[in-house]
């Protein structure tokens, strides 16, 4: 499978309820997810700039920006200056949804 960034270029936001085995699921802002007190994430620009969202003290989002890319056709490499640099395979992709495999 080849992933093109413009089909990964969006907000993302982890659905854990979702995850399963070594599968890591992101979702759509749209989608109707269930209450937490704050849910992981992150936003891929069009440029290649990023940003990792977290829930902040106060329960708010906070972001952090970073970059990422696509290399080897399927993998997505988030580089992050704080966390360094995390990649996985895309196990899948549609408009609402995103499945991935941490390979590092």
């Amino acid at each position: 499978m080849t992933i093109h960034p413009d089909q990964v270029a969006r907000r993302w936001i982890h659905s854990r309820e979702e995850d399963h085995g070594d599968e890591v699921v992101f979702r759509t802002e749209d989608f109707d997810f269930p209450p937490a007190r704050g849910r992981d994430g992150f936003i891929l620009n069009d440029d290649g700039s990023m940003y990792h969202e977290a829930p902040g003290a106060d329960d708010s989002t906070t972001q952090k920006p970073a970059s990422w890319h696509i290399e080897s056709g399927n993998r997505l490499v988030l580089e992050d200056p704080d966390r360094g640099s995390k990649v996985y395979e895309v196990m899948s992709v549609d408009n609402d949804r995103l499945a991935l495999k941490k390979l590092a």
